[in-house]
């Protein structure tokens, strides 16, 4: 794969989560499982001790992409529910999902900023981003 370790890690997280829902993405999720296996594989061999820092920063990107996941599909689903938003929900909650969404965004990058480090790369950078 000719992606960034944060980006494999990030993006296996949520096609963790897509796999349960849609077997379209199973041939996707099958290769970052595998490249996901030999990067823990490799990481627990390292003299530099990575692996539990590694193992730390992907369980807080799999939380973090779990609470984004379940706010974003609340939001569609009662927009669903209501397309033509009658007042279900307000304009207010809708603010408050967006702001918990942008925090724990904030958390996704630092997250993703942490295993380029653990593997000597530069941590992507956001320009303008609401992560930040």
């Amino acid at each position: 794969m000719e992606m960034k370790e944060s980006e494999i890690f990030d993006a296996w997280t949520i096609l963790r989560m897509k796999v349960r829902l849609t077997e379209e993405v199973r041939e996707d999720y099958e290769a970052h499982d595998k490249e996901v296996a030999n990067m823990m594989m490799a990481a627990s061999s390292e003299p530099f001790l990575i692996f539990i820092p590694l193992v730390h920063e992907v369980v807080d990107l799999t939380e973090t992409n779990a609470k984004i996941w379940g706010l974003e599909a609340s939001l569609r689903q009662e927009f669903k529910d209501d397309p033509n938003n009658t007042g279900e929900v307000s304009d207010e909650e809708y603010g408050k999902r967006a702001k918990l969404i942008r925090e724990h965004n904030k958390m996704r990058v630092k997250a993703k900023a942490k295993i380029d480090v653990l593997y000597g790369r530069k941590p992507g950078v956001k320009v303008d981003h609401a992560s930040q």
